[in-house]
């Protein structure tokens, strides 16, 4: 059996329930409509619980965020350091691999395929014959 459709949160609220939020949210309600929802046990819970659940919002206070620090020299002069570290490693890296290799002592690789007919095609099912002009017509260029 498929579950009732819920119902939305206003609508599961009472009208009394509803002046208290209003009230509690700083919104105009008149004086008699508070002592009425107030008149209600429920109505006065609900008022209780929502001081409550705000004045413990309330209490963990707000987030603190940091700037990040200002960046200082020294940061930017590991900068630069680290960059001519790199630069000294790849040319080191260059000259030694150009002394190291030979050019002349270049070895040569030959490949050779060779094909010993291996399994034979099977025989084709069905032969479909092309017309020109019929099913089939040529374009210049490839399209």
């Amino acid at each position: 059996m498929a579950n009732p459709e819920p119902l939305s949160e206003l609508a599961a609220l009472r009208p009394s329930h509803l002046i208290i939020e209003a009230f509690l949210d700083g919104e105009p309600v008149s004086r008699a409509d508070v002592g009425h929802a107030l008149a209600d046990a429920e109505a006065r819970d609900h008022f209780l619980d929502l001081v409550a659940l705000r004045g413990g919002v309330a209490a963990m206070g707000p987030s603190v965020w940091s700037a990040p620090e200002p960046a200082s020299s020294w940061s930017g002069r590991r900068w630069w350091a680290a960059a001519a570290v790199v630069v000294f490693s790849v040319a080191t890296g260059f000259f030694a691999g150009q002394r190291t290799v030979d050019a002349s002592a270049a070895v040569a690789v030959e490949t050779g395929v060779q094909q010993n007919g291996g399994p034979a095609a099977p025989k084709p099912t069905r032969t479909i014959t092309l017309k020109p002009g019929v099913n089939w017509t040529e374009s210049a260029g490839g399209q």
